[in-house]
């Protein structure tokens, strides 16, 4: 379990830190060259997120599939919704609200044993 709460943590983390240094990027394709600047913050994001890929890779084989796609994927979309609201100041309405609801009971339903 060590490993999941590793990759929730570097995929929220990347998430976040790409979108604080998102207002940094820009990517240019000219004949001769290409050009991509990046912040120090958009890196360290990327890097982040593409730490949690290998701990994905890890953590595939260990579980069965319908237990931890949906466990990994609900609690990060519940996460990213709560940094939205907390750093980001977004607005969470009604209908976010039902679908952390909703992610929650789908979790807890789809891992009750017979």
């Amino acid at each position: 379990m060590l490993y999941v709460l590793l990759y929730l943590f570097f995929t929220i983390l990347g998430l976040t830190l790409i979108k604080l240094g998102g207002n940094e990027f820009s990517f240019t394709i000219n004949l001769n060259k290409l050009e991509l600047e990046l912040s120090w913050t958009s890196i360290f994001g990327l890097l982040s997120y593409i730490i949690s890929f290998f701990i994905y890779i890890i953590i595939i084989p260990r579980y069965n599939l319908s237990y931890i796609i949906p466990l990994t994927i609900g609690i990060t979309q519940i996460l990213i919704i709560l940094i939205a609201y907390f750093v980001f100041h977004e607005d969470i309405n009604v209908y976010r609200i039902l679908g952390i609801l909703t992610i929650i009971v789908g979790v807890i339903l789809m891992n009750l044993h017979h």
